[in-house]
């Protein structure tokens, strides 16, 4: 039986059916939610699940689309535009298909949920731990003490946009006890908040089988919001008792072509110019990406988004460091990383701060790495963003 593990499709797609055509032969497919919401054919999206029949549990934005938000959402008002923007543009057909379909199943072996702490609620001696009192139930890694507590060999896990797999060998990826080791020092004993090893250590290397032969919890990584890294969308695959992780690149930049002419509100536009914009930072077209970051600037921190700001100053980090500009990646990525508060940031900026600083600390100094990094700290997202654009 050869099965895919998808999630996180956020209403795109072409990223999908990327995927799909990537995928080759497939018996089952599984998916752990957010089908829809923050991109711009959630419509096409859901009517290519009910084509291909999947397992489908649901995330948190296909909730708050059928009017059943979580708190989550009560911070940053401009999401709930999105849902509404979303929900007009839904068939009853597929609203039917989403309010049908379960939050948490088991297949086998398998739990399939969109959010961890979905399972700290079955489960309260994981949500009592120490790991999770210091942590939000909101968008945050698995802990050893949920794998201790999970009932199932294999957890399956979307939300966070990180591809990550956790088992007693990894051990604990969470900041019990946060330092401000933000140049990933990899000699130091607790976990920071950008610690290389503490956060990529649970990013699994790719097209590499896993055996599943003990418990473990795993995310096999979002398929359409590519924050994680530029232009891409990341799935796995479970054959033969081993599981496996793989990726497609996928374009931005016609997502966000398409969205607008969809008429997009405020937020999501912001979200797709700051990913189209990460891609071409990353495929080195440094002029074009700076003009989708100002275009994206205005919408992000309207937003009150702490998350899509932190990714904001990330992309402006990685065009600072193609053109040279170390200190100022450096700086760039102390202010991403500043707040709320360290131990709070959500995986992928947390990870994407953590491959950045791995590059600055091989060119750069420590010492002149730790103080630009202390010095983007002390600054908020209007000021960083001023000193890197101006």
């Amino acid at each position: 039986m050869r099965r895919l593990i998808i999630s996180d499709i956020h209403g795109n797609i072409h990223a999908l059916d990327a995927v799909l055509a990537a995928t080759g032969r497939i018996d089952e497919i599984w998916c752990l939610g957010d089908v829809v919401d923050l991109g711009a054919w959630s419509e096409e999206c859901v009517q290519r699940l009910r084509e291909i029949r999947v397992h489908l549990v649901l995330g948190n934005h296909d909730l708050a689309v059928l009017d059943r938000p979580g708190p989550e959402f009560e911070r940053i008002a401009l999401l709930a535009e999105s849902h509404r923007w979303t929900r007009d543009r839904l068939s009853a057909e597929s609203l039917a298909y989403l309010r049908a379909a379960p939050e948490r199943l088991m297949i086998g072996d398998a739990r399939l949920i969109h959010d961890i702490a979905t399972a700290r609620d079955l489960h309260p001696a994981a949500s009592e731990s120490q790991s999770a009192k210091n942590h939000p139930r909101h968008g945050h890694l698995p802990t050893v003490s949920d794998r201790a507590a999970a009932t199932a060999e294999l957890t399956l896990v979307g939300h966070y946009h990180l591809p990550t797999r956790l088992t007693a060998e990894i051990g604990d990826t969470t900041d019990d006890a946060p330092n401000d080791n933000a140049s990933g020092d990899q000699q130091s004993t607790s976990a920071g908040p950008v610690n290389v090893d503490s956060i990529a250590r649970i990013v699994p290397d790719e097209d590499r089988p896993y055996a599943l032969d003990e418990r473990q919890i795993v995310n096999p990584g979002p398929i359409g919001v590519p924050d994680w890294r530029p232009s891409t969308a990341g799935y796995a695959i479970v054959e033969d008792g081993c599981l496996s992780f793989h990726s497609v690149e996928i374009d931005p930049v016609e997502t966000l072509r398409v969205g607008i002419k969809r008429g997009a509100p405020p937020l999501v536009r912001a979200l797709w110019q700051r990913q189209a914009a990460d891609a071409l930072v990353a495929r080195g077209d440094l002029d074009a990406g700076r003009d989708l970051i100002e275009e994206a600037i205005e919408g992000t921190l309207a937003s009150g988004s702490l998350r899509q700001t932190g990714h904001l100053l990330i992309t402006l980090a990685d065009r600072a460091e193609a053109l040279g500009r170390l200190e100022i990646a450096a700086t760039l990525i102390g202010a991403a990383i500043a707040e709320p508060n360290p131990a709070a940031i959500y995986p992928t900026q947390r990870y994407r701060a953590a491959i950045a600083s791995r590059r600055l600390r091989d060119a750069m100094t420590a010492d002149a790495l730790e103080r630009a990094i202390t010095a983007g700290k002390l600054l908020d997202a209007h000021e960083a963003i001023a000193a890197e654009l101006a």
